[in-house]
């Protein structure tokens, strides 16, 4: 069966990959390990995204605890891998130095300096 994976940055794959983690899994255990990830924080929203993981195939019901499709379960475990095989690289400051563009040190001071009516920078 052909059908779109969630992406890493997505709150569905943070549902699967909890479920995936603990090997199956009920609603109160998922809520108990990463909390809910609703916008709303909201329970509504939160079944919605069971609901949704039932009806797109990613995740199906033994009695009372979700599982992971094997496929999807494959694309979880492929991400992870990839994620953790990325070292992490020092950034390496500039070569050059914009001079046009001047800090913004002390900036606040400088606003209202020697305006009418403004004494020592603010009234």
């Amino acid at each position: 069966m052909s059908r779109i994976m969630p992406r890493r940055s997505m709150k569905m794959f943070t549902l699967l990959e909890c479920i995936y983690e603990l090997g199956g899994a009920t609603y109160a255990d998922v809520i108990a390990e990463i909390g809910n990830i609703s916008s709303r924080n909201s329970t509504a929203e939160m079944n919605k995204f069971f609901n949704n993981a039932l009806n797109n195939g990613y995740v199906y019901m033994v009695g009372d605890k979700y599982k992971v499709l094997p496929d999807v379960a494959a694309h979880i475990d492929s991400v992870l891998k990839m994620e953790g095989s990325y070292k992490q690289k020092d950034l390496v400051k500039p070569a050059y130095r914009n001079i046009f563009t001047p800090e913004m040190k002390i900036y606040e001071s400088k606003l209202f300096k020697n305006k009418r009516g403004y004494e020592n920078g603010f009234k």
